[in-house]
């Protein structure tokens, strides 16, 4: 049986695109996504979205971990994205 790796999320951007920072004020409401884009749609993103604007991803699903530090295995979820549209 194969499967099936797919999400589909819908949302309003919570920082602009490449942007790194934290301020660690986060809204109850909110959920927060690590959404990994490449190649040209990467370009477009950067280019024409920003804080606040609408966005539709479609990819799928991926974990990866790493050694902190501190020698501590650190582990991160993000969705790899296949589809952007604004």
């Amino acid at each position: 049986m194969a499967s099936l790796n797919k999400v589909f999320i819908l949302g309003r951007l919570g920082q602009d695109p490449e942007s790194w920072n934290r301020d660690g004020q986060r809204q109850e409401q909110t959920e927060w996504h690590r959404v990994i884009v490449w190649n040209k749609q990467a370009e477009n993103c950067a280019k024409y979205l920003a804080k606040g604007r609408a966005v539709f991803v479609e990819g799928r699903l991926q974990t990866r971990s790493w050694d902190d530090k501190n020698g501590q295995k650190r582990y991160t979820t993000e969705i790899t994205a296949s589809n952007v549209q604004f």
